[in-house]
């Protein structure tokens, strides 16, 4: 059978219940649902993934083929300070949720900040984002839920690499052609 709890004068106890057994709580007891606030984005690259169009890259919107960043920390705080409300990271997909209670989100607006991973530069955001301050300005409208509050991240640098070895002769003279390659959606054409 099923282990289950009962309630007698206040006091709780373990009994073993079978499958019609239930659960009654005494009229003498007061049951508090409380509300809570739901608030959720995702951290994703902004590069224009597999669509390969330069214009889908840095728009703040999640195009195909852009992946989400796992493990950034995204943090919940008045706007004013850098004290976090409530701290998370990303899931395997980008993806961040807090549930909050209303009364520890401050009134008037909250913000919602995103740090980004070594190798990572902020290049978009959905409505409200400074990309200073690396976060999202949201009203606190009283609402159960603020949803789609998402940060763009992008890798930026360039990468100089040696292109391979060579073996010459005595005397002779040997080239090493180093490549240029850039982590964004930029193509490096020529250095002047």
């Amino acid at each position: 059978g099923e282990i289950g709890l009962s309630l007698n004068g206040g006091a709780c106890t373990a009994a073993n219940l079978d499958s019609t057994a239930r659960l009654q709580i005494p009229a003498s007891i007061t049951i508090i649902e409380k509300q809570v606030v739901a608030i959720s984005g995702q951290v994703f690259e902004d590069n224009s993934g597999s669509t390969a169009v330069n214009s889908n890259a840095y728009n703040g919107i999640k195009d195909a083929g852009e992946l989400g960043i796992a493990d950034s920390v995204i943090s919940i705080n008045n706007c004013n300070n850098t004290t976090a409300i409530a701290t998370t990271k990303t899931d395997a997909n980008g993806n961040y949720s807090f549930n909050l209670l209303p009364t520890e989100l401050p009134a008037g607006n909250f913000c919602i900040a995103q740090k980004n991973l070594d190798g990572y530069s902020s290049v978009s955001g959905t409505t409200g984002y400074n990309r200073v301050t690396d976060q999202i300005t949201v009203s606190n409208t009283g609402a159960s839920s603020y949803a789609n509050h998402n940060f763009g991240d992008a890798r930026l640098n360039a990468v100089l690499t040696e292109d391979g070895q060579q073996t010459i002769i005595a005397g002779g003279v040997a080239d090493y052609p180093h490549r240029l390659t850039a982590q964004s959606v930029l193509t490096v054409t020529s250095l002047g």
